[in-house]
């Protein structure tokens, strides 16, 4: 659902499913590279299928919560000013992804010493 399938290694798993002869679903705004594999292709928005189909197995759509750690450490030295001496990181939960974690609800830093 929701995918190009055009990314290694993930894109190779329904591959794998349809040639073992199993019955691949695609559901995707656009066209992709295994379409013509697939036993049904759905053009349309993930979240609509997926309500459609809870809606029809009679299963209640869990709550959405969205869930974020930020992690605050102070480092104190005694080398260097004083202006230098203490410094501030902010951080995302380690492990969320490879690249970093982008906190789009932190707009600024305010520091206050003294």
């Amino acid at each position: 659902m929701g995918s190009s399938l055009t990314v290694t290694p993930v894109a190779d798993i329904p591959e794998c499913v349809a040639e073992r002869g199993e019955k691949l679903v695609i559901v995707n705004l656009q066209k992709t590279p295994l379409h013509s594999i697939a036993a049904l292709c759905i053009h349309a928005k993930c979240e609509e299928v997926s309500t459609m189909v809870m809606e029809k197995l009679g299963l209640p759509i869990p709550e959405f919560r969205l869930k974020r750690r930020v992690f605050i450490k102070v480092t104190q030295s005694t080398k260097g000013p004083p202006e230098d001496q203490v410094s501030l990181s902010i951080e995302g939960q380690p492990g969320q992804n490879m690249y970093g974690f982008y906190f789009s609800f932190l707009t600024g830093v305010t520091c206050v010493c003294g």
